[in-house]
């Protein structure tokens, strides 16, 4: 489903083309948002504009109300007629969450809403497909497994963490968004990094923004970032790098001298990898790797042990200027909630 029929849908609910394109962005990237947000979304300031929404969205049982400290509210998108409208009857937005991730969510919605020169990827199906078009297979993008009660079927769910994914416009860097709310290690920030790098390695070009109300989390996560993607983060050699490139010595030498100098045991070896890497995929790296470029052939045979990463991924920072205090946040920050 397209973002265009995603806002028609939500027309159809009785909300107006710019309601609908604010609760497209809160709902799928967040689950939850402030007034403060819907009226920077529409460059309004609190008033009438913003208490009929919410009248509409409480009368329609679209929203619930959560409140937190000095009298604030947080408004939870939990409706399952509205994210059937948006195509994700079972996003897992719309469930309850600890105040800690409510608060991630919000400060991520307020990324997003800073940057609409951004083309995101919201659902899991949105980044599946962005990485599948990339040419990265499925069992190279973070993947949690859910076994069922009886233990007897397993469910794949891809980017379960939700990170906020986005490409700006006219540009090929795809940049990954980690939020920190208030951790006070950078724990959470390692196990992020870790999980995708797998993913990092299969990119061209890549950036990771750390997000934050605390400036003072950004020295130890750029050091963490440069340590972790760096050339001393890199993993050991796949294994199937050798044989591919054993395979490939006895291609040439049976092309050029034929099986003659072949034992018993080599060739049954080559036989079964003539079976094993019969493709076109690695037809093309045999002629890579005759030219001479066996070290190209084995970053693509085992790209998580490429030590050039760090060159083709930088790290960014975004300080966001709301303190989230209604979380009891130790932040202190030049404006509220």
């Amino acid at each position: 489903m397209t973002d265009q029929e995603r806002v028609a849908n939500l027309q159809s609910l009785g909300y107006t083309e710019r309601e609908s394109q604010f609760l497209l962005q809160a709902a799928l990237h967040s689950g939850y948002f402030l007034r403060r947000q819907y009226c920077a979304a529409i460059n309004r300031k609190l008033g009438k504009t913003i208490d009929n929404f919410i009248t509409k969205l409480r009368a329609d049982r679209h929203i619930k109300d959560i409140d937190l400290r000095y009298r604030r509210k947080v408004y939870s998108l939990c409706s399952k007629p509205l994210f059937d409208a948006l195509g994700e009857p079972e996003n897992r937005n719309r469930r309850e969450h600890d105040a800690q991730t409510v608060k991630a969510r919000l400060m991520g919605l307020d990324y997003v809403l800073s940057r609409q020169d951004a083309r995101w990827f919201p659902t899991e199906r949105d980044k599946v497909l962005l990485f599948e078009e990339l040419g990265i297979e499925r069992q190279h993008l973070p993947v949690w497994r859910y076994l069922s009660k009886d233990r007897q079927q397993t469910t794949l769910r891809w980017f379960v963490d939700k990170p906020l994914i986005f490409r700006a416009e006219a540009d090929p860097i795809i940049r990954f968004c980690f939020v920190d709310p208030g951790y006070r290690t950078t724990d959470a920030f390692a196990s992020f990094l870790r999980n995708y790098r797998p993913l990092f390695t299969r990119l061209e070009s890549f950036e990771v923004v750390y997000i934050a109300g605390f400036s003072g989390a950004f020295p130890e996560a750029y050091r963490l970032f440069h340590r972790l993607v760096g050339p001393s983060g890199t993993a050991p050699e796949d294994p199937i790098s050798a044989e591919v490139i054993a395979y490939f010595r006895d291609k040439r030498e049976h092309a050029v001298a034929g099986l003659g100098s072949f034992d018993q045991s080599r060739l049954d070896r080559y036989r079964e990898a003539r079976k094993r890497f019969a493709s076109a995929q690695f037809d093309g790296m045999f002629e890579r790797w005759v030219s001479g470029e066996e070290s190209e052939v084995r970053a693509v045979l085992s790209p998580e042990s490429r030590g050039n990463l760090h060159l083709r991924g930088t790290f960014s920072t975004q300080h966001l200027a709301f303190n989230f205090g209604l979380f009891g946040s130790l932040y202190e920050s030049e404006r509220g909630d």
